[in-house]
């Protein structure tokens, strides 16, 4: 336990202070620049998929932004996910996503 701090990354509290769109979202889980990013991330390797690749497990939870399908390539499982821009917030659809890439809905 002692040398996780030294072999891992770890994040313990994220603060946004200010609205962060969807570019900014984009630029962080793709390392492009803000004239190459594509919102749908595709074709890249993604900040969560080089994670994984690198013996980290990845979870996500909340509202993604950047098209199913890049949740599914970057992060390994999640619970609660909104999928999505805008919704009705007393019906707001909830996805889990399991390790063998199955979303389901588990929720509104």
């Amino acid at each position: 336990m002692n040398s996780l701090p030294f072999r891992h990354v770890v994040l313990t509290v994220a603060k946004l202070l200010t609205a962060v769109f969807i570019t900014s979202r984009t630029i962080l889980h793709s390392g492009l620049n803000l004239f190459h990013v594509d919102a749908k991330i595709t074709g890249i390797v993604t900040l969560g998929q080089l994670l994984r690749e690198n013996g980290d497990e990845t979870f996500g939870t909340g509202k993604w932004y950047n098209w199913q399908a890049s949740f599914i390539h970057s992060i390994e499982k999640g619970r609660s996910i909104m999928f999505g821009d805008m919704s009705d917030p007393m019906k707001v659809p909830l996805h889990d996503l399991f390790p063998d890439g199955r979303v389901i809905l588990n929720g509104m």
